[in-house]
């Protein structure tokens, strides 16, 4: 099953001593040629529950707004693009809490997250976002980071 294969995959990642940022960066590096100024990119702010994993750190009491309950877990911001006609391609991710070491807000988290993606993709792409990105702060962040956010006809 595909479920083993990763796991198997991750471990063997792990006993190697890859770090996150480098196995991203490799990922990265076959697919950057592809992300053109018109590909769709997804940034969603979504959360992990963890129901059964007692040693996983930092785990703490966040808001599933999907399920509509508090949950034991973590945020979790993605980033995936649209290669081609249907091939979505996950880009970066990062899970982390508010009981994180260096947690300040999850503004800042956002903020670190999104111009860690800018510099990964070099600006290419329309970035497309859900309604968990539409604070003031957000926009004006936004602004600044020069990112397209696509246009009207």
């Amino acid at each position: 099953k595909l479920i083993y294969e990763v796991k198997r995959l991750s471990r063997l990642l792990r006993s190697q001593g890859w770090q996150k940022e480098e196995i991203e960066q490799g990922r990265l590096e076959m697919v950057r040629d592809q992300i053109k100024r018109s590909t769709a990119i997804g940034i969603d702010l979504s959360t992990k529950q963890w129901k059964y994993a007692w040693k996983v750190e930092d785990v703490a009491t966040v808001w599933d707004s999907k399920e509509k309950k508090k949950i034991r877990g973590h945020w979790w911001l993605m980033a995936t693009a649209k290669i081609k006609r249907h091939r979505l391609v996950p880009l970066i991710g990062q899970i982390f809490s508010h009981t994180s070491k260096g947690f300040v807000s999850m503004n800042k988290e956002k903020e670190k997250f999104l111009k860690r993606l800018k510099q990964l993709v070099r600006g290419a792409g329309i970035w497309l976002f859900d309604r968990g990105f539409d604070s003031k702060w957000m926009v004006s962040l936004l602004g600044e980071l020069q990112v397209d956010l696509g246009r009207l006809p």
